[in-house]
C-alpha cells in the first residue's frame, strides 16, 4: 500500500517534499506523522474493519491524510465532494462519516442516509497541532489494507461504483508510474482535482510510491499561481486548460512555450485551444483516452501537429479494437464499437450493479460505449457515445466529429447535437452551443452547410451546460437533452430554427 511507501520515504529521505498544498510544502516526514496521528485518533473509535467510511473533507491535504489513515485500519473509504452526492451512491455498511467544520448540516444527512453511522469531525487542519518527532515505522500488513471506492457518472449523471482494492495497489501504481514516466524526481501537478476523481486519486498514489512530489492547489487563483511558478508535469481536464489559457490571454506581451509535459484527459481539446497550448504554454502536449474502470490509459497521442490531435495510438500494453454489432473486427475506416482488452489490474464489474456490469464488461473486454474508427496506420479516433448518433435517411452518423468541427470553428467551450421529436411531432436535430453570444449571419450559414440533409434543425444557446459533479466536469448530455427538448414548451433560453 502507498502508506508503506510514504513511511519508507519518511525514514530514508525525511526532509524531501512529499506534497505542496496551496503553496505550503509538506515533507515526507511530516506527511507520515500526520497520517499516523489520524490513524491513532481513528483507532480509538473502534471502527469495524471492512466497513465503509465516507470522507467529506474540503482540503485535499487533510482529505488525503484521513483516507490513507482509515484505509490503513482496514476500512473501505469513499471520498465525496459533498454529502448530497454521497446519498446517491447507495453505500452499504457505512460505519462512519468523517467531515471537517467546512461541511455544514451533517446531522440531516446522518438521519436520512446513515442513522447507525458515527459522525467524526476532524480539526480545520490536522497539521496545525502536529508536533515534531521521528518517522513512524511501517505497521500495516498488506492483507489488512482497506479498499477505496471511486465513482463515475460519465455523461449520463448515473453513478457507478468501482472498487480499488489494496491487494493490487502497488502493482497498479507501478504500472501507472511507468506509463507516465514517474520517478523520485517527479513534480506532478494535480491542482484541485479531488479524491473522488480518477485522475485526482490515481496520479498522487503513483507519484508517492516513487518518492516524487504532488502539487495540490485549491485556491481560486490556481491558474495564475501555476504559471508564476516553474510549471510541473500534469494531467488536466479540458476545463482546466481553458482556465490556464484565459490567464495567459490576460498577460501583456507574447509568451513563448516551455517544455513541461501536459496531458489532457476526460475530453478532447478544441483545435484552437491546442494551437494556443503549443504556442504559449508547452510544446509537450499529450492527449490520453482512459476510463475510471481502467488502471492505465487505453489510447494516447503526443501532439506535434493538429493532425495528431484526435487520432490516438493504443498505449503500451493495451489491446484496443473496433468491432461491429456481432463482435467481429471492423476493417480500416469503418466505424464500430470501441472495446479494450482488460488486464488483471483493471476493474471487471461495478459494485452492486450486475446489469450495468454485464453490458460493459464482456468476455474479457471493457466496452466504454463509444464509437470509433481506425485508419490504416493503426491510429484510432473516438467518435462519441454509441447512443449519440443522427439518423439521416437510414444512415447513422456519429455526432462527435461534427460537434468538434463546430466547436473549433465557433470557438465555443462545448457543442452538443441531438436528434429527437419536436412539439408538433416532427423529427428534428438540435444543435446546442455553450455560449451567450449570438452567432453571426455568416456562422448561421456555415451551420446550415454542416447539417445539410436534415429537414429541421434548431439552434439552442446556453450560457452554461449542465455538467457532471464527479470532478471532471463532463457535459451531462442526458440533462442537457431534457433541457433542449423541454425548451419548445418553456422557451428557456434563446433559440432559432435554421
Amino acid at each position: 500500500m502507498v502508506i508503506d511507501s510514504i513511511y519508507g520515504w519518511a525514514q530514508t529521505a525525511p526532509s524531501k517534499t512529499a506534497l505542496v498544498w496551496n503553496g505550503q510544502p509538506v515533507s515526507y516526514l511530516r506527511f507520515a506523522r500526520g497520517i499516523e496521528a489520524v490513524r491513532h485518533a481513528m483507532a480509538a473509535h473502534d471502527l469495524p474493519a471492512g466497513s465503509t467510511a465516507i470522507v467529506a473533507i474540503q482540503g485535499l491535504l487533510d482529505g488525503w491524510t484521513t483516507v490513507l489513515a482509515l484505509r490503513s485500519l482496514g476500512l473501505q473509504t469513499v471520498a465525496v465532494s459533498d454529502l448530497d452526492e454521497a446519498l446517491g451512491l447507495g453505500l452499504e455498511q457505512v460505519s462512519c462519516v468523517v467531515t471537517d467544520p467546512h461541511k455544514a448540516g451533517q446531522s440531516r444527512f446522518m438521519a436520512d442516509g446513515w442513522p447507525r453511522a458515527r459522525l467524526i469531525r476532524v480539526p480545520v487542519t490536522i497539521y496545525s497541532a502536529l508536533s515534531d518527532g521521528p518517522a513512524p515505522h511501517k505497521t500495516v500488513a498488506s492483507a489488512a489494507v482497506g479498499a477505496h471506492l471511486l465513482y463515475t457518472s460519465g455523461t449520463t449523471g448515473t453513478y457507478k461504483l468501482l472498487l480499488q482494492d489494496g491487494a493490487h495497489e502497488d502493482e497498479r501504481n507501478a504500472r501507472r508510474a511507468a506509463s507516465y514516466g514517474l520517478g523520485a524526481n517527479s513534480n506532478w501537478y494535480v491542482g484541485y482535482l479531488g479524491l473522488w476523481t480518477a485522475v485526482g486519486y490515481k496520479m498522487p498514489m503513483a507519484v508517492w510510491q516513487q518518492g516524487g512530489c504532488v502539487v495540490f492547489d485549491q485556491r481560486p487563483t490556481w491558474a495564475r499561481e501555476f504559471l508564476r511558478s516553474a510549471p510541473c508535469d500534469t494531467v488536466l481536464i479540458p476545463q482546466m486548460v481553458k482556465e490556464l489559457l484565459e490567464v495567459v490571454a490576460q498577460e501583456p506581451g507574447e509568451r513563448g512555450p516551455g517544455f513541461w509535459r501536459l496531458y489532457v484527459t476526460a475530453g478532447f481539446l478544441p483545435g484552437n485551444q491546442a494551437s494556443e497550448v503549443l504556442a504559449r504554454l508547452t510544446t509537450a502536449l499529450g492527449i490520453t483516452y482512459g476510463s475510471t474502470e481502467l488502471a492505465t490509459p487505453a489510447l494516447e497521442s503526443r501532439v506535434s501537429s493538429l493532425q495528431d490531435l484526435h487520432w490516438l495510438a493504443p498505449a503500451a500494453g493495451r489491446v484496443v479494437e473496433i468491432v461491429d454489432e456481432q463482435g467481429a473486427l471492423c476493417a480500416d475506416d469503418v466505424e464500430g464499437q470501441l472495446r479494450i482488452k482488460l488486464t488483471p489490474l483493471d476493474c471487471r464489474a461495478y459494485l452492486n450493479d450486475a446489469e450495468a456490469s454485464r453490458k460493459v464488461f464482456r468476455m474479457g473486454y471493457f466496452y466504454p460505449g463509444d464509437m470509433a474508427v481506425r485508419r490504416a496506420d493503426g491510429r484510432i479516433r473516438v467518435l462519441g457515445r454509441s447512443a449519440d448518433v443522427l439518423n439521416l435517411q437510414g444512415r447513422k452518423i456519429s455526432v462527435a466529429p461534427v460537434e468538434q468541427a463546430l466547436q473549433d470553428w465557433l470557438a465555443v467551450p462545448a457543442v452538443c447535437i441531438f436528434s429527437g421529436i419536436c412539439a408538433d411531432g416532427q423529427d428534428e436535430v438540435v444543435v446546442a452551443l455553450e455560449t451567450s453570444r449570438q452567432p453571426s449571419a455568416e456562422q448561421f450559414d456555415a451551420l446550415r452547410r454542416q447539417l445539410v440533409g436534415f429537414d429541421r434543425v434548431r439552434l439552442v444557446l446556453r450560457a452554461e451546460f449542465p455538467r457532471t459533479t464527479t470532478g471532471t466536469s463532463k457535459v451531462n448530455r442526458k440533462a442537457l437533452r431534457r433541457q433542449v427538448f423541454a425548451s419548445e414548451q418553456t422557451s428557456a433560453g434563446p433559440e432559432d430554427v435554421l
